[in-house]
């Protein structure tokens, strides 16, 4: 329930804002609805991102405070107006706008859409030609019991458009402040928010992204609120006259801006690309009103804590577990080992209950109907094993966490609805055992690659702690060949492709999801210059081994003959053929979630009265401070009739920073520039 403002004992509140004066910038556009240039309508290009489909000459937006009487609270009305031009055909999605309003289940306090105004433009034989916005144009969509959308798609857009548009929405939710993202998927020219804070609000001002600021100002000024007290007749007979008095509001007036926004693109091994947006984001701290006691909003950790193990569907999940009493004896008498206990646990759960590939961190309804029904979410799932393990007597507790794909976690950002996952973890004489029964395929305390997301918040009676979601295995996969070379240029021999860790993972998972036939026809399709028989899989539901696909191959004119000379490229079945890290202008974090490991071995035996003319050069590249290393290591047997390749990328960290990005992009030029070179064979004399 939101709390209610009280600022006098029977007052009625007219508040007046006094807008604070602006300085001038000479780089702010002119936002004026309607001055549409003739030049911007004759643009076809934006100049600093050709690749664009349409760019964001402008979106400026503001929020003020204003007080609701009938209400007895204060609301935010936000305004916004933006102007978009239309490139190419590819950005006609941007014609269409959307905007997300939330009201309560619980009261009436809501967001109210309102003022829509828009217009599409048009260069016509010289002449600016407008189309409005119609209100038949705008639908309302419901996507949950809190939440509808605004959508409206602006007529006549065509190459060379210009459409604008600007609203206002009124927000009973001060406490759910809106943020403002100055990024889009698209280029900006100029991004602006301005906010008009009184001083009885205090917010925290979270910004994200790698885009500077051009304006970045904070202002003191003044709102004006109008006390009027009605009068009456009190209990003794008294009048009292109404009376007017103003209140002089102290407020903070910010104003951000941001210049050349370039698109936001998706990269390469990174976590979401939300996470990097650039964007402004509120979180009320506190709120002091006059003649009202001091309110704090923003939770601690231990709040939280407590707040989840007093949920019906969290804590109070995890207080029932009678119908697990056959479980529990059924595993006691078998073993009195630790670790085989916490395997059998995790087992029981695999084997009994199918995850549904929800992410959430509260249980459907309770866990005994998850268990009958053999299916739930991962919070049905992993609180389930909780339980379990508890009743086997370990010290097993939650650790809620957010996915790769949900975004990253500040510490001191305290808010539950950035959690999306829970896992289970068991304390072994002081170890962090992390345990996850959604994944058939992960061995015990290996982690789904989903939650490799730095830490998790440990939720439990005696304490509440971060905890390293750190992998305890990387991705790891060596293939081992061996080789005949004939004199026509052909290869014959054996492949062993053997995969640990994530690696280990993704095979497995992907075979069971094809099927063995599927799965080995793929494989056969992957390489369709190889002739391929005795193809079988080992070790798919064995986690405790590595999973591998060997083969015989042979494979015809994979060198090239000329003369008494053949010619070909080593054979590599997992090296890289490109490199994905060639973006000059990246600022993103690489995070690949766990280590790497590439491990080739390959043994040429060559033909008959054939010797070795050039071969590669042995070398060894490493990356800065011990993150990495490539050897290349290539010989002759002693009896020269065999030529010995081995080579091994080792990426040691998980997540490499933007000022590594240079040094990772070259190191992997390195490596294939390395595993491109040619050998050379030449027939000896007779």
């Amino acid at each position: 329930m939101t709390p209610k403002v009280s600022l006098r004992v029977v007052c009625t509140l007219v508040v007046t804002v006094l807008y604070f004066s602006m300085r001038s910038f000479s780089q702010a556009p002119n936002t004026k609805f309607g001055k549409i240039e003739i030049p911007d309508l004759q643009q076809n290009t934006y100049e600093k991102d050709s690749s664009a489909a349409a760019v964001v000459l402008f979106d400026v937006g503001n929020a003020r405070f204003s007080y609701n009487q009938s209400k007895g609270d204060f609301q935010v009305i936000y305004e916004r107006h933006c102007r978009i031009k239309i490139l190419k055909k590819s950005g006609y999605d941007n014609a269409t706008v959307v905007v997300s309003l939330w009201h309560s289940s619980s009261s009436s306090d809501k967001e109210d859409f309102y003022d829509l105004k828009g217009m599409t433009y048009n260069l016509e034989n010289g002449q600016v030609v407008k189309e409005k916005l119609n209100k038949d144009a705008v639908f309302t969509d419901k996507i949950s019991e809190n939440r509808t959308k605004k959508r409206f798609t602006f007529p006549k857009v065509k190459e060379g458009s210009i459409i604008e548009y600007s609203y206002t929405i009124t927000s009973d939710f001060y406490y759910n402040f809106r943020d403002w993202q100055f990024q889009r998927e698209i280029p900006t020219v100029w991004s602006e928010f301005s906010v008009n804070i009184p001083e009885y609000f205090e917010y925290r001002k979270l910004s994200q992204g790698y885009e500077p600021f051009v304006l970045n100002t904070k202002e003191s000024g003044t709102m004006n609120i109008t006390l009027n007290s009605s009068g009456g007749v009190s209990k003794s007979g008294t009048v009292t006259q109404g009376t007017t008095e103003t209140l002089n509001v102290r407020t903070d007036n910010f104003r951000w801006a941001m210049q050349h926004v370039p698109a936001l693109k998706e990269e390469p091994f990174i976590t979401t690309i939300n996470d990097y947006v650039a964007s402004l984001e509120f979180e009320l701290s506190y709120t002091k009103f006059p003649n009202a006691p001091f309110q704090q909003y923003a939770a601690t950790w231990q709040s939280l804590n407590q707040t989840l193990l007093k949920n019906d569907y969290f804590g109070g999940a995890l207080s029932k577990s009678n119908f697990l009493n056959e479980v529990v004896k059924n595993i006691t008498t078998k073993t009195h080992d630790t670790l085989t206990k916490v395997a059998m646990a995790v087992a029981f759960i695999k084997q009994n209950m199918t995850w549904d590939e929800h992410h959430t961190i509260y249980v459907t309804s309770s866990l005994k109907k998850a268990l009958e029904a053999k299916k739930g979410n991962v919070a049905d799932v992993n609180l389930m094993l909780v339980v379990l393990l508890r009743e086997l007597g370990f010290n097993a507790n939650p650790v809620i966490l957010s996915t790769r794909s949900n975004g990253r976690l500040l510490e001191d950002h305290v808010l539950l609805s950035r959690f999306n996952y829970v896992v289970a973890h068991v304390d072994l004489n002081g170890k962090d055992l992390l345990l996850d029964a959604t994944t058939m395929e992960c061995p015990l305390g290996v982690l789904p690659v989903r939650c490799l997301n730095g830490e998790g918040r440990l939720i439990s009676e005696q304490e509440t702690k971060w905890v390293s979601l750190a992998p305890s295995q990387g991705y790891r996969t060596t293939l081992i060949t061996r080789l005949e070379i004939s004199k026509e240029g052909n290869l014959k021999g054996n492949v062993n492709i053997a995969t640990s860790g994530y690696d280990a993972i993704r095979f497995r998972q992907n075979y069971k999801e094809l099927g063995k036939t599927k799965f080995l026809e793929d494989f056969t399709k992957k390489h369709g210059t190889w002739t391929t028989t005795n193809l079988d899989v080992e070790n798919i539901n064995d986690l405790d081994k590595d999973a591998q696909i060997t083969s015989n191959v042979e494979i015809s004119e994979a060198c090239s003959v000329a003369g008494d000379k053949i010619y070909f490229k080593p054979i590599f079945e997992i090296n890289e053929q490109e490199n994905p890290f060639n973006d000059p202008n990246r600022k993103f974090p690489v995070d690949f979630g766990s280590g790497i490991e590439r491990v080739i071995s390959v043994a040429y035996t060559l033909p008959e009265g054939y010797t070795v003319e050039e071969m590669p050069k042995n070398a060894k590249i490493n990356l800065p401070d011990g993150a990495g290393s490539f050897v290349f290591l290539m010989g002759l047997s002693e009896d020269k009739k065999q030529l010995m390749l081995n080579s091994r990328v080792s990426l040691r960290k998980s997540i490499y920073y933007a000022e590594e990005y240079p040094y990772l992009s070259k190191f992997y030029d390195m490596i294939i520039a390395k595993q491109a070179e040619q050998i050379v064979l030449k027939k000896s004399n007779p």
